[in-house]
């Protein structure tokens, strides 16, 4: 065979096995869609009949194929509204908004549900739902949760004083029902500051946020305080050290009861041994700021405070509070959070 002829020959050969390969890809792509669009088609004829389980079963079925389209999470989220689940419908629409970017009928609807979720201006569950809700029923939930986390709370408690108790009541939600904010020990020197709600349809506590390592009796530990803000953010403010200092702020927003994180606000400061310099790494969730943008931001929070929690116990007892956390205890709602609340509940 002669060396043009084996040229050409070769040149056929790839030119064959990409010519299969686009024919390939694009049969295997047309076959994607066509599945893709019966799935949508028998859940549109489900919600016709009204067999909302039926449809979110093919909606989901669709998002198998393809998870960057729109259809099957408004779907799904209008199945959850025909059967009056605001929070199941919200939680698929949020799934939506990370995968399709900038969708406006996502957002829209997000919108509507957070509008009917939302207390009104004073904070407040509507009135109809706050006087049907009895509170005993409430404080046998958080009752409920103190009991089974009461060796770690204890444990926590015996770290420091015998005067100082780790739980409390606040609306932290501003939907008329006041949320268990407890700390507890999960290891040997750490503990945890947890939040929970109460779920009205369940009839149960829920944990809404457990804030890491509040208290830690090692190195440089944590400073915590949570905030909230006048338009009704909750917000986490947490240092401490690692390989170098850490400061983390928290943004949660509140959708009818339930937190959902907004927000996250990185500073990392070290030091350069060999070039003698300070380092400062800040972030905006996933981008990069400036530690001037980074102050900004942390200013705007502590300007914009109606009220102050502290898990961390050594605020004011075994530190002397900064100028920010002085600020904090001064706030009309300002509280350490120390007192029976077992007893009180019972």
């Amino acid at each position: 065979m002669n060396t043009t002829f084996r040229k050409l020959s070769v040149t056929l050969l790839s030119f064959l096995m990409a010519a299969s390969f686009v024919l390939t890809t694009g049969c295997g792509k047309a076959k994607q869609e066509e599945a893709y669009n019966e799935c949508i088609d028998r859940a549109e004829d489900y919600m016709d009949d009204e067999k909302y389980k039926k449809a979110i079963s093919e909606y989901e079925d669709a998002l198998e194929i393809f998870d960057d389209r729109d259809e099957p999470y408004i779907g799904i989220a209008e199945a959850y509204i025909a059967q009056d689940d605001l929070y199941a419908a919200l939680d698929i629409l949020k799934d939506g908004k990370r995968a399709v970017d900038d969708n406006d009928d996502i957002l829209d609807m997000i919108e509507e549900i957070n509008l009917i979720l939302a207390p009104d201006e004073t904070g407040a569950m509507p009135a109809e739902s706050t006087a049907s809700l009895d509170m005993t029923s409430v404080n046998n939930a958080y009752i409920e949760v103190l009991n089974e986390n009461s060796e770690s709370i204890l444990a926590f408690e015996n770290r420091l004083t015998s005067s100082v108790k780790s739980t409390a009541l606040w609306d932290v939600t501003g939907d008329g029902i006041p949320e268990l904010i407890f700390t507890a020990c999960f290891d040997d020197i750490s503990s945890n500051t947890y939040i929970y709600g109460y779920d009205a349809n369940a009839q149960c506590a829920v944990q809404l946020l457990c804030l890491d390592s509040t208290y830690v009796e090692a190195g440089g530990g944590f400073s915590t305080s949570i905030t909230l803000t006048d338009d009704g953010k909750l917000v986490v403010f947490s240092d401490g050290g690692d390989e170098s200092w850490s400061y983390f702020i928290y943004e949660y927003a509140s959708y009818g009861g339930y937190l959902n994180l907004d927000r996250t606000l990185t500073r990392k400061s070290s030091f350069d041994y060999d070039t003698n310099e300070s380092i400062e790494v800040c972030n905006n969730n996933s981008n990069e700021i400036t530690l001037d943008e980074y102050i900004d931001l942390e200013q705007q929070y502590k300007d914009s405070s109606v009220a102050a929690v502290f898990p961390d116990p050594r605020i004011g007892m075994y530190y002397e509070p900064d100028e920010w956390e002085q600020t904090l205890t001064q706030l009309p709602q300002a509280t350490y959070y120390y007192y029976d609340l077992l007893t009180e509940l019972s």
